[in-house]
């Protein structure tokens, strides 16, 4: 290709009777200073512009049908076929065709690993037996995952934020005082925080961290004990407390003051047992040994395949 200015603008057709603006590639010589028509351009365009409209009337892009399809391991043929589509209709639909609402629906269910557990049980005289267990064990890995998501947010809306590593003692002392406050209406000491639940809420804390910007809300170690996982530092200012307080201010960066919040909703509100048992039945703790270090790199690798 001669040296072209390849360069983007917002323009705007007339696509199933409804206008659609859209990002539009073309190619521009700098020496004639006009522009130039480049076939291998209209298809990404068109691409470009359906994507746009599919958007536009609340359908899943191509590119979302794709990343469905994908979190199961299927090809298009079989992701097809456990929809109960034709053989060739995922492809159309990831190519660019406009699908239905009535199939786009079906897709929608599918993103969640219990209906398409259904949905592949009623389609399963279209697959082999070999294929069909295969599909499946894939299909109640991610039921085992998306039962642990327990905490609901959206990553574009903390993207956004700036996380600032900082110490396990400022996050918990946050956490403490964040914790005890929401029940201060019951007037109840027996729901204050203790150091067993401080601990694996703050080993959340940093899992949500690594997931979403893969970076340390603490810089302490983590190791795993008795419960689960816990932080050494943590652990001598805390540990022998059987309720624990805190009144002063602690000030967090935008990003981890959300996600400390998101934790004490979520895995908040679960019994301390339960917290126990999701943590020591689940990578990256149910293989280590007692004071053995729970590396960062595991924590972020599976809580990324929960919260994907």
């Amino acid at each position: 290709m001669p040296d072209y200015q390849i360069k983007s603008r917002k323009t705007s057709k007339l696509f199933k009777n409804v206008m659609v603006e859209y990002d539009e590639k073309y190619a521009f010589d700098p020496e004639s200073r006009e522009e130039v028509y480049l076939r291998e351009f209209v298809a990404e365009n068109k691409a470009s512009m359906v994507e746009s409209y599919k958007r536009l009337k609340g359908l899943l892009t191509s590119q979302d049908i794709k990343q469905i399809r994908s979190r199961y391991q299927m090809t298009q043929k079989e992701y097809a076929l456990a929809l109960g589509f034709g053989e060739i209709t995922v492809h159309r639909f990831e190519k660019g065709s406009v699908q239905t609402y009535a199939d786009d629906e079906i897709m929608r269910l599918s993103a969640d690993a219990n209906d398409m557990y259904k949905l592949l049980n009623n389609n399963r005289d279209c697959f082999s037996e070999e294929n069909f267990v295969r599909l499946m064990d894939t299909v109640r890995e991610l039921q085992r995952l998306q039962r642990n998501r327990i905490a609901h947010f959206e990553k574009s809306e903390l993207t956004n934020l700036t996380l600032t590593t900082t110490s396990a003692i400022d996050v918990a002392r946050y956490m403490i005082k964040k914790y005890n406050h929401q029940y201060d209406w019951l007037e109840v000491e027996t729901v204050m925080i203790t150091p067993a639940k401080l601990q694996l809420l703050l080993y959340f804390v940093e899992a949500l961290a690594q997931c979403v910007y893969q970076r340390s809300a603490f810089g302490d170690d983590i190791r795993m004990g008795k419960l689960g996982p816990y932080v050494e530092e943590v652990a001598r200012e805390y540990g022998k407390r059987e309720k624990i307080e805190e009144n002063g201010e602690v000030y967090l960066s935008n990003a981890l003051h959300k996600l400390a919040d998101i934790v004490i909703e979520s895995y908040g509100q679960l019994e301390l047992l339960l917290l126990v048992s999701i943590c020591k039945s689940e990578p990256p703790c149910s293989n280590k040994k007692p004071d053995e270090l729970i590396s960062r790199r595991e924590i972020r690798e599976y809580f990324e395949k929960i919260y994907q």
